[in-house]
């Protein structure tokens, strides 16, 4: 898959590539590295086209979350619950 990438871009991923302390703070937060604060100062370049995916993520997650909580309210497992266990399955 050829992936085209902006030529001002280049630099700035070489230099991502090789910075020693973000391999580190990837591999501790891994998902949570655009939302350092040092990120958007250090790679501005790269913040700008990142945002909108680290932006929009969330938003989507939240939705798919709900979509699957609901999912499984509906589904025969709730039928299968206990409620003298479980207490009142209503959303107040």
């Amino acid at each position: 898959m050829l992936l085209l990438i902006d030529i001002s871009l280049h630099e700035p991923l070489n230099e991502i590539q090789s910075d020693e302390i973000m391999h580190a703070k990837f591999k501790g937060e891994k998902y949570n590295i655009w939302k350092t604060t040092d990120i958007a100062t250090k790679y501005p370049l790269l913040w700008d086209k990142a945002q909108f995916y680290v932006i929009a993520f969330p938003t989507s997650y939240l939705v798919e979350a709900a979509f699957s909580r609901v999912s499984q309210m509906l589904s025969k497992d709730r039928n299968r619950l206990d409620i003298v266990k479980r207490g009142d399955l209503r959303y107040h």
